[in-house]
């Protein structure tokens, strides 16, 4: 089993991107929970104990995103090659 393929039940939206316009939609989604995160994240961030906590999770969900955005990438290149 691929090593791409044990990834894609964690980010469902990369399977969208078997062509251009999946792969924009993909990139756009994963772009828009990183604002709309990061948005949240900050305003909370100013409480003492949970600003702590709140960089974690931001941090989590920067690496998610990042990946999710490579994997649409390597769906995207997969689905041209075959």
């Amino acid at each position: 089993m691929d090593f791409v393929e044990k990834l894609k039940p964690f980010f469902p939206v990369s399977g969208m991107a078997t062509d251009q316009n999946g792969l924009i939609k993909a990139i756009i989604i994963y772009l828009v929970c990183a604002i709309v995160a990061g948005v949240i994240l900050g305003v909370v961030s100013h409480i003492p104990f949970i600003g702590l906590i709140v960089g974690i999770v931001g941090a989590i969900v920067e690496i998610y995103v990042v990946v999710g955005i490579c994997l649409s990438v390597l769906t995207f290149l997969n689905a041209k090659n075959n």
